[in-house]
């Protein structure tokens, strides 16, 4: 489901080259959960942004359900990305003037759908968080945990083939964190959904199927090898 050849994202600083991501090469298979762990600056959500088609390479390839997706033009990338790619990240960034089913809903905007087949299917997803009851609830009126529910409904209403989650659940506390945890491996077996999960917690990341580890911009460990 995602392959990566030689990936490399070089910044340039000042004088200086940052080399944040170092020829890495993965392979993660369709179903699968694969959780990457490393300190700060390891390159762990550089190496996801590039995956997830937001930052762009500077070598190497990154190859989603079989796309070579850097080979795709801006409108292509933006379809794909919106069709296959689910994004979870530490914050919410729900639109505060929007009820929960409308954040919801606003990925499939793009859609061909129509509205109300949009709207059964984020009921649908809210459902799916245990947030049914808080449909037409603003933000403002969540807690920090159904937030962040409402961001993962959010993340599947496409049916997304793959979810890329960047620290997201970096801010809660252990009980919310744990929930969020059952959750994606409850999704990750009944929708047959792909996980890439980046955080700093061991006990979270030994959950998944496959442990990787980063530093200094390279994958040194992987329980596959």
């Amino acid at each position: 489901m995602i392959v990566t050849e030689n990936l490399t994202k070089i910044y340039r600083v000042g004088d200086r080259d940052i080399e944040a991501v170092i020829d890495v090469g993965l392979r993660i298979s369709d179903n699968e959960f694969v959780s990457i762990v490393g300190h700060s600056g390891s390159g762990k959500t550089t190496l996801l942004s590039m995956i997830g088609g937001l930052t762009r390479p500077t070598k190497g390839k990154v190859f989603v359900d079989g796309i070579d997706i850097w080979s795709l033009g801006d409108k292509e990338l933006s379809k794909l990305r919106n069709e296959k790619i689910g994004f979870i990240f530490q914050f919410s960034s729900l639109i505060p003037t929007l009820t929960a089913l409308e954040n919801v809903m606003l990925p499939a905007t793009f859609s061909q759908n129509k509205k109300k087949e949009v709207a059964i299917r984020a009921e649908e997803m809210l459902d799916l968080v245990e947030l049914s009851h808080r449909i037409d609830s603003y933000p403002s009126q969540l807690s920090g945990g159904e937030q962040r529910r409402v961001a993962i409904a959010r993340a599947l209403v496409n049916k997304p083939k793959i979810i890329l989650a960047d620290e997201p659940t970096g801010d809660l506390d252990h009980e919310t964190e744990k929930d969020v945890i059952d959750l994606f491996l409850k999704i990750n077996k009944e929708f047959n959904t792909t996980f890439l999960l980046v955080t700093h917690n061991i006990e979270l990341a030994m959950k998944a199927d496959r442990k990787l580890v980063m530093d200094q911009g390279k994958i040194i460990e992987d329980p596959n090898d």
